[in-house]
């Protein structure tokens, strides 16, 4: 199994861990990251804590593939 952890630290001490507990496509997420979070929660693909709308913001900015680690 392949997990991802994402974690950012933001102004105002906000922070937000996401997890992926399978691989999904990046440019799914990069095409429309609110509809491919939202599918992955769904499917329990992707766990996560913190503000929602933080992570998004953080992936339209990376505009970089992610990278899964074992």
């Amino acid at each position: 199994m392949k997990w991802l952890l994402l974690q950012n630290y933001v102004e105002n001490d906000h922070a937000f861990k996401l997890v992926f507990k399978y691989e999904i496509s990046s440019i799914k997420i990069l095409k429309d990251p609110s509809l491919a979070f939202g599918e992955a929660y769904i499917n329990v693909t992707i766990d996560f804590k913190g503000n929602l709308e933080q992570i998004v913001e953080t992936v339209y900015e990376i505009k970089t593939p992610l990278k899964y680690i074992e």
